[in-house]
């Protein structure tokens, strides 16, 4: 059965346009979401899987340095003004954001904004999110995109599987990370246009 590897469309009773395509997130050339958990962890390893949205981000912009991530993720969460608390179950730092928490980087000229997406295990770092703290979770990342953007376009990855363990499928993600982008640009509007990027592997 022949699938196409491009869809574009304008939602229904809005100006927002839409793409869902096969490729890889960090060769757009626009503004990108990044989920991660809600310590805003930066090492590679244990804290963030190699191969996750997150790992890839600070390999791509951090070369997978620590330090320097730990700084940038630090000063963005400041200007957000972030709130988060310490976390005492693991003897290492562990300071907690609110699920939904955003910041945004600029990584060479264009936006990264983070989502806390997930919640992690202080020790473990296995991380879980339900399926009402996912939806909150997305609403917010589009507050987030409002924010920083300035109505410019902003690409997606499929966030909520793999690691993350929403339990949902492929195609139910999908449908829930649009419908609340365009709810969300229905109150007032995120983006020119946002790009759903899917993996070549992902079903």
């Amino acid at each position: 059965l022949f699938q196409p590897s491009r869809i574009e469309f304008t939602a229904a009773g809005s100006e927002l346009k839409i793409e869902i395509k096969r490729g890889d997130l960090f060769t757009e050339p626009s503004n990108l979401a990044i989920p991660v958990n809600d310590f805003f962890d930066v090492e590679i390893g244990q804290p963030v899987a190699a191969d996750s949205i997150h790992g890839k981000f600070l390999q791509q912009f951090f070369a997978g340095n620590a330090l320097n991530a730990r700084r940038s993720l630090d000063t963005a969460l400041r200007v957000a003004s972030a709130s988060g608390q310490v976390d005492h179950a693991a003897g290492k730092r562990n300071v907690r954001y609110p699920l939904g928490q955003t910041c945004s980087i600029d990584v060479g000229g264009r936006h990264a904004v983070l989502v806390a997406l997930s919640t992690a295990d202080a020790a473990t770092r296995q991380v879980s999110v339900s399926l009402g703290q996912y939806v909150s979770a997305l609403t917010d990342l589009w507050k987030g995109v409002r924010a920083c953007c300035n109505h410019q376009q902003i690409s997606v990855p499929l966030m909520g599987g793999g690691v993350s363990r929403t339990n949902l499928q492929p195609h139910q993600l999908a449908d829930l990370i649009l419908m609340t982008a365009v709810r969300e640009h229905h109150k007032q509007a995120i983006a020119s246009k946002v790009v759903l990027v899917m993996r070549k592997e992902d079903p």
